[in-house]
């Protein structure tokens, strides 16, 4: 999802109060030089009937910017390693014994888009490289609703909704001085069914 907020604050659509908090989320995870994140997933895949089958995962990941990265995503699915150094990538699947390296280029965030565009994934929880990165701005996002206050795992975060063309997304960013992303739902607007994730 783009951030920024390069988006005129007069579109009745788009809420100045969550533009400006994606705007403030993505500065403060460009920050961060070192981090580690441990997410709990719940995919949702759509059979041919129409009938909504979940699955569930953790993702780990370390990284250290800009060169650094190291996640491990485990679900009903995958058992795969992600490691980086700047150079090269390497993506380890366990359950099939399998391993590929290749030359990287020099970036996190270039990795995500090189994995991207030439073979066909990218690297988990991309975003929070994205996020408040230059050159991301809002013009995918035609919506934006701040819903007021919400509580995750305990931490107190303000709940907010974005609209794309062919998604909707919400995020619920934790308050304070540290505007972390605490929570995110994807939904799928391609696909009838509307699957999350």
């Amino acid at each position: 999802a783009p951030s920024g907020s390069a988006v005129s604050s007069t579109d009745p659509a788009l809420d100045p109060a969550a533009m400006d908090a994606l705007q403030a989320m993505g500065a403060h995870l460009r920050t961060l030089k070192d981090f580690q994140v441990e997410v709990t997933t719940t995919d949702e895949d759509v059979l041919e009937d129409g009938q909504k089958v979940q699955y569930s995962g953790v993702t780990n990941l370390l990284a250290q910017m800009p060169t650094r990265l190291r996640a491990e995503v485990v679900n009903e699915r995958h058992d795969r390693m992600w490691l980086y150094d700047g150079k090269e990538f390497t993506l380890f699947a366990r359950r099939l014994n399998y391993y590929a390296t290749v030359p990287a280029p020099p970036t996190i965030g270039q990795l995500a888009d090189t994995l991207e565009t030439d073979h066909g994934f990218t690297v988990p929880l991309a975003d929070l490289f994205r996020w408040g990165a230059a050159g991301r701005i809002a013009d995918g996002i035609t919506e934006a609703t701040d819903f007021g206050d919400s509580a995750v795992a305990g931490t107190t975060c303000r709940h907010y909704g974005f609209r794309q063309d062919d998604l909707d997304w919400q995020i619920w960013i934790q308050r304070g001085d540290h505007p972390l992303p605490r929570k995110l739902v994807i939904t799928t607007k391609t696909d009838e069914a509307r699957p999350q994730h």
